[in-house]
């Protein structure tokens, strides 16, 4: 588990290097509403963002130890936010995929050309 939280931490020191996403890029939640990113920053806890695709085996892999740090998290003002990169093309599998992994944290679905831009 150290080695897994090792390697988050790593991995969200470079994606915060290499660049985010704009506050204002929206998405849609998995219920079909808009939302945008600037609402789940700057709530008083600490936010991982896992982005992920259906189709794609780390995340696959992965998912659970998301729930997992999800789950503990809360006690410890941190909460863990799902990015798809399904696109609304791929929201019934997005939905599925958080389905089957049993993800109880928010998961946002966004078209990839938006999300890395």
């Amino acid at each position: 588990m150290r080695k897994f939280l090792k390697a988050m931490m790593i991995l969200c020191v470079v994606l915060a290097s290499v660049g985010t996403a704009p506050a204002n890029t929206t998405f849609t939640t998995l219920d079909g509403e808009v939302a945008v990113l600037s609402d789940y920053r700057g709530q008083g806890y600490w936010l991982v963002v896992m982005i992920w695709s259906y189709d794609c085996p780390v995340c696959q892999r992965e998912a659970g130890e998301f729930q997992a740090l999800h789950a503990r998290g809360q006690k410890n003002n941190l909460r863990v936010l799902g990015l798809s990169l399904d696109g609304q093309v791929g929201a019934m599998m997005a939905w599925a995929f958080v389905a089957e992994y049993n993800l109880d944290f928010i998961n946002l679905i966004g078209e990839p050309s938006e999300v890395a831009d």
